[in-house]
């Protein structure tokens, strides 16, 4: 910095007290910095404290002097605002003139008085270009907030960069309140935007929820009570509440038992909330605490941080936490050299400040992606070939039970008994003489928890769906698999959910390998062979009334075009997330599909990976020609697109009158089983529910007409 010059007093000069104005300035920085959280100067070590005011006080040194530097970072014109206007930086308060306030006169929270002066109440912030009041933000202020006109201001930039209103809550308090009654609010508001829309009572298809500062913390805490249906031990919540779609938090206080007060660094943890609300270590109450089997059922979180903020490492500590919890998608971001709640400062220090502006479009952007554009990012990072992100809770509208018979062999793997079977029962289901056997998918080599979706399945469909454990590579090769299903086939058509009683019709259906296993058993049962040479044992197996199929994988050679046209992009974000884009070699990725062929054949030869059974897309005309009504379900962004398509075509050109097949745009593979799983409604995933359910019961009225 160049050294001030020698002025004229006269000239408003600073001769005679340079030194004096400089330790001044230093001193009204650093003394800002030490009073107050909410202002948002707490830093993660006293060094770095010192070092970065320091700077800032030769910035404010030089515009004292007159002197000309180069362009100051806009995190110190922040705190050169901040100094300069006695402890308070400048925050955003004027309304986009692109948004407008409607006031929200329905009850909602609790009346309470500050200063004589009579709170509480909420109002709606929405854009004039707002497309749709069904998608709706609430918005949690800090505890420093005095009122509603002070949140407008945030909550039209908020409402502008995400397109929807955005409900903004004058919750209780402290010190008229204590954590239990805010938390109360924030969970009452959640059900509220939920049921409530702008101008009128209707339910809402999506709800986001942004919390800043200890509103963020109110944010984590209710989630945590919504899915603990507790506050506390003492205080359980008096209904079910609905979890929000996704929630966004920055600059939250995620730990209340504050682990970064040491006598080194600001003690403002204890000041702004051990002497408000104790020390919480509970789970609700402070998240950080809360435990795992809570982290996993959150909904998609985006946590932000300024990298100058004392809360950096718990904000870190908590997303981790989540993650490796089970959390579907908990991400944090530091932004470096900013502050506490710099988002709020969006027009603070000269009228622009772009790293505010860019954590409202990065907030934005992430409550604007669509559900399928969030499932995808789920889908890709998670690289655990698509477990994560599926409907995580079977619906209470049917029972669940074992099938005492034993229908297929007994196996073990590492030392557990494997080879049940099961069934899943609508409480209401019309007849049990209409019947589903369900073939898990898995690669042939694993299985998961599928009473999520078979209890949907069961549910659209109306009818009995029974689940078997079919034996799997590497204890059992082709065609054991073809076998269990052959032989449950058998017993479907003469076993019903309550004990002997034919069946009027029988339906197959199931996922990936499992849908490759569903067209391997039509075609084991028309060719009268397991593998296209062994007999099957007489009597002659009857064939299912119709199938299904999700995902099918019809050539286990994986020769078919798709598994080069949906290889995963990662510059436009398109294309296969579930088997491509993760090794960065796109070969490799697709020798990782051929090995679950491999595998399961126990061959490399082309001509054990096309045998007409294991693989039905090389199965001969005669047979194709045979086949009965087939529904095909895939999704056009997967690589085993073609295993569908390709197939589809073979059977009608071979003269199969019944087979069609569905192809939903976007979607990847067997994502029918995601309905909510990815944190919000999957409408392709609902609606191909709904048309497999209605494809089975077509053949109920068909005949009944």
């Amino acid at each position: 910095m160049p050294e001030p010059r020698s002025t004229d007093a006269n000239k408003g000069g600073f001769v005679g007290v340079g030194k004096v104005a400089f330790l001044v300035a230093l001193a009204a920085v650093v003394g800002a910095l030490l009073a107050n959280l909410h202002v948002g100067l707490s830093v993660r070590t006293r060094v770095d404290t010192l070092h970065h005011m320091s700077s800032v006080a030769s910035d404010l040194m030089c515009k004292v002097t007159g002197t000309t530097v180069s362009a100051a970072s806009a995190a110190a014109k922040c705190l050169y605002d901040l100094q300069k206007s006695g402890l308070l930086p400048s925050r955003d308060t004027k309304l986009l003139k692109s948004t407008y306030v409607v006031p929200e006169h329905r009850p909602l929270g609790e009346p309470w008085v500050r200063n004589g002066v009579q709170r509480g109440g909420a109002e709606w912030i929405l854009p004039h270009a707002v497309k749709s009041s069904q998608e709706r933000v609430l918005y949690i202020h800090g505890n420093g907030t005095t009122g509603l006109d002070q949140t407008r201001a945030f909550a039209s930039r908020l409402a502008n960069a995400t397109m929807m209103p955005v409900l903004t809550v004058d919750y209780r308090l402290p010190p008229e309140t204590g954590l239990r009654e805010q938390i109360e609010d924030v969970i009452e508001a959640i059900q509220f935007t939920w049921t409530h829309g702008p101008h009128r009572r209707h339910e809402a298809q999506e709800v986001y929820v942004v919390g800043m500062s200890m509103g963020g913390t109110l944010v984590l805490a209710a989630l945590h009570a919504i899915i603990a249906g507790e506050i506390d031990h003492e205080t359980p919540l008096p209904m079910a509440v609905k979890l929000p779609t996704a929630a966004v938090t920055f600059s939250a206080i995620a730990d209340l038992s504050c682990p970064h007060e040491t006598e080194n660094d600001v003690d403002w943890c204890k000041n702004a909330i051990i002497s408000h609300f104790g020390r919480q270590p509970h789970g609700v109450k402070s998240p950080s605490h809360a435990p795992e089997e809570w982290l996993k059922r959150l909904p998609p979180l985006l946590m932000l941080v300024g990298g100058e903020e004392a809360l950096v490492d718990e904000t870190e500590s908590y997303a981790k936490r989540a993650r490796k919890g089970g959390a579907i998608y908990a991400k944090h971001h530091v932004v470096e050299d900013m502050f506490h709640a710099w988002p709020l400062y969006s027009e603070a220090c000269g009228g622009s400040f772009a790293a505010a502006q860019e954590a409202l479009e990065r907030i934005g952007s992430f409550i604007r992606a669509d559900n399928v554009d969030r499932c995808v990012e789920i889908l890709f990072e998670a690289n655990d070939y698509g477990t994560t992100g599926i409907d995580p809770h079977p619906l209470d509208t049917v029972d669940i039970f074992a099938e005492p018979a034993q229908v297929t062999p007994i196996w073990y793997r590492n030392g557990k008994r494997l080879g049940k079977s099961e069934w899943i029962v609508p409480k209401n289901v019309t007849s049990t003489k209409d019947r589903i056997l369900y073939l898990h998918g898995g690669s042939y080599s694993s299985n998961y928890d599928y009473h999520p979706f078979l209890s949907r399945l069961a549910h659209e469909s109306d009818m009995a769906v029974f689940s078997i454990d079919y034996r799997l590579v590497p204890e059992f090769i082709f065609p054991a698999p073809v076998e269990d299903a052959i032989a449950s086939v058998r017993f479907l058509w003469e076993n019903g959910p309550n004990g002997k009683e034919p069946a009027d019709r029988v339906f197959l259906n199931g996922d990936s390998a499992g849908a490759g296993l569903v067209v391997s058993t039509l075609m084991a049962i028309i060719s009268g062979t397991f593998n296209g040479t062994t007999p099957i044992p007489k009597p002659a197996v009857k064939l299912p009334t119709a199938a299904i199929t999700i995902s099918a994988f019809t050539d286990i050679s994986c020769s078919l075009p798709a598994y080069y046209t949906r290889i995963w992009h990662p510059t436009v974000r398109i294309g296969d997330p579930v088997f491509t884009g993760h090794s960065g070699d796109d070969e490799q990725d697709l020798n990782d599909s051929r090995l679950v062929g491999i595998r399961y054949m126990n061959s490399t030869s082309t001509k054990d990976l096309r045998n007409p059974v294991a693989s039905p897309y090389w199965a001969p005309d005669e047979w194709l020609m045979q086949l009965p009504p087939l529904l095909m379900i895939v999704g056009d962004a997967e690589v085993s697109l073609d295993d569908t398509i390709e197939f589809y075509k073979r059977a009608v050109a071979a003269g199969a009158k019944h087979v069609t097949y569905q192809n939903y745009l976007r979607m990847w593979h067997v994502f029918p089983l995601y309905t909510t799983g990815c944190g919000g409604s999957i409408q392709e995933a609902v609606d191909a529910n709904r048309e497999m359910g209605d494809y089975v019961k077509s053949f109920r009225k068909s005949e009944s007409t």
